[in-house]
């Protein structure tokens, strides 16, 4: 009997092996199904907010803007007028209230020092929402201004608005005026 060599040996181990690997693989069926998912779309959704000036607490016409109220006041007066906000998107939405400020005359900085303004969601009534904050603040002060408003409206609902005008009693010049301009910003939560 002849002696294999250790070399000869391992050779002849790694050929069988490899004609192993062949015929095992060989002699396996390898199946496969895909299925797909096709033509996926994502699309975001934007916070539609349209807003009435009605005074009625069921407004039937909203648009994107509305005409403010012009409110002759006499220093201590207080009035009232109502808003409401309709949420057209496909969530509820939070409020943002940024306000921008314009002096029509000279001087009129002594009514915006004087003059406070406040914004609060309220029932169909027009008393405020239980729990819930508004935005506030002499119109100098909230001018230029990014304030949040507790709660949501949710999605294809409304919320009214009370906006709260006071003319401090200490204006004295009766030919100040002031404009104004209250943008309302509705911010998409899902959560």
């Amino acid at each position: 009997m002849q002696k294999i060599s250790r070399r000869n040996f391992v050779a002849a181990l790694l050929i069988v092996l490899v004609w192993l690997g062949f015929v095992i693989s060989g002699s396996h069926a390898l199946l496969s199904e895909s299925a797909s998912l096709t033509g996926n779309t994502l699309t975001i959704g934007s916070a539609g907010l349209l807003i009435s000036n009605s005074q009625s607490p069921n407004p039937s016409v909203f648009d994107a803007s509305a005409s403010g109220f012009s409110l002759p006041l006499n220093p201590g007066d207080t009035e009232d007028r109502f808003f409401t906000l309709k949420n057209t998107s496909s969530a509820r939405i939070a409020l943002n209230i940024d306000m921008s400020l314009s002096i029509n005359g000279q001087n009129q900085l002594p009514i915006a020092s004087n003059a406070t303004l406040d914004v609060v969601p309220v029932d169909n009534s027009g008393n405020p929402l239980p729990d819930s904050t508004g935005a506030g603040g002499t119109l100098q002060a909230l001018s230029g201004s990014h304030v949040n408003i507790s709660g949501f409206i949710p999605e294809g609902g409304t919320q009214r608005y009370r906006l709260r005008t006071m003319v401090d009693a200490s204006e004295s010049d009766p030919h100040d005026s002031i404009t104004y301009d209250l943008i309302l910003t509705g911010t998409q939560r899902v959560t």
